[in-house]
């Protein structure tokens, strides 16, 4: 159904890339999301072909959220692309240390937000 929804032509959608699970590479704690663009579908089959992860059209679940960055890039659509960090100490606990450093505070996420090495083009933290 989302490949439907978002090939819809000239349709806007959000859309999202839950890296916390996924079949191929290491999981990350972070779901990166896609608000009011026209590339929904190229969006979610670039996130399933990189890393197997979990995709929809919407937006990020917002159970467990730490915070988010805003990502300063600009978009060709107009779009706006936010990368919201999870406490994911639960996901740890079932399925053994698979995070690689993952932020545990809204100060980590904060820190990571202004870290040009992480976001290049500038990002914004955003509370939960």
């Amino acid at each position: 159904m989302a490949s439907e929804i978002a090939n819809a032509h000239g349709s806007r959608h959000d859309a999202y890339c839950d890296r916390r699970f996924v079949e191929r590479g290491r999981p990350a704690a972070f779901c990166q999301e896609v608000l009011d663009t026209v590339a929904a579908q190229r969006f979610i089959e670039d996130c399933e072909q990189k890393h197997g992860a979990r995709t929809e059209i919407g937006r990020c679940p917002r159970e467990r959220i730490l915070g988010g960055c805003r990502v300063g890039s600009k978009n060709d659509d107009g779009s706006v692309v936010y990368d919201w960090y999870y406490d994911v100490r639960d996901i740890e606990a079932d399925a053994g240390d698979v995070f690689l450093a993952p932020p545990r505070t809204s100060e980590a996420v904060r820190a990571l937000c202004a870290n040009p090495s992480q976001y290049d083009q500038g990002a914004v933290y955003v509370g939960p």
